[in-house]
């Protein structure tokens, strides 16, 4: 049996660690945790991943499949969240042992009212990818903007999930075992995707013949 990766995106002031983390304690095995190389302080269990400017660009620590139901890798915020997106597949296809599980968006709700530059683009991009748009602290002040927001994907057709998450009774069942909800096709085989639905054509991963992409993702909570 693989164990199943899930992966994490989030905001600045998401916690989505500790949400996870209690989401889980009471799960028959404890799931892995792997943060970004910008992780601080470093976490407990000393699981961070590492970037590289040499093939393969991600590398990952060595965790024990055997009996590990399930592991949590958050996403930098530092680096390019395509590229990111693109080893990890890579790493998947060459590893049975693991299987892609959700990908997880963490959004800070206070964050709404205030957001940073570009950041209608990195959500865009982010939610691209998503299979469940999660938000987190909601109170009076910023309801209006994530009903805007759940508004927003809605009508696009967006798949994913939109959840305002509460201090309790959250459905982690359903967020975590349902079927793919993204509309990326980026960690499907490709052999059994119609022509339309491929990788090289998916707009956030399409590359002009310079190696850029043809539509970067803005790095709006880089840390300098």
């Amino acid at each position: 049996m693989s164990t199943t990766i899930h992966l994490v995106i989030e905001t600045p002031g998401a916690t989505a660690f500790q949400i996870l983390k209690d989401a889980t304690e009471d799960d028959l095995t404890t799931p892995k945790f792997i943060f970004p190389p910008e992780s601080t302080p470093i976490p407990e269990n000393n699981l961070i991943w590492k970037w590289s400017t040499d093939d393969p660009k991600m590398i990952f620590p060595t965790i024990e499949s055997e009996n590990l139901n399930e592991c949590f890798l958050f996403i930098s915020n530092n680096l390019d969240l395509a590229d990111q997106l693109e080893e990890i597949s890579h790493a998947l296809e060459k590893n049975s042992d693991f299987s892609i599980g959700k990908v997880l968006f963490f959004i800070y709700s206070p964050i709404l009212l205030s957001p940073p530059t570009d950041f209608q683009e990195w959500i865009d991009a982010s939610a691209h990818f998503a299979d469940a748009m999660l938000f987190t602290e909601r109170n009076n002040e910023n309801a209006a903007m994530i009903k805007s927001y759940q508004d927003r994907y809605s009508t696009l057709r967006y798949p994913m999930e939109s959840i305002v998450l509460g201090k309790k009774n959250n459905p982690w069942a359903r967020i975590l075992e349902s079927f793919p909800r993204r509309i990326s096709h980026i960690f499907d085989p490709q052999d059994l995707l119609d022509t339309e639905d491929h990788v090289e054509i998916d707009r956030y991963l399409d590359r002009l013949p310079t190696g850029q992409r043809k539509q970067s993702i803005p790095l709006v909570f880089k840390k300098l």
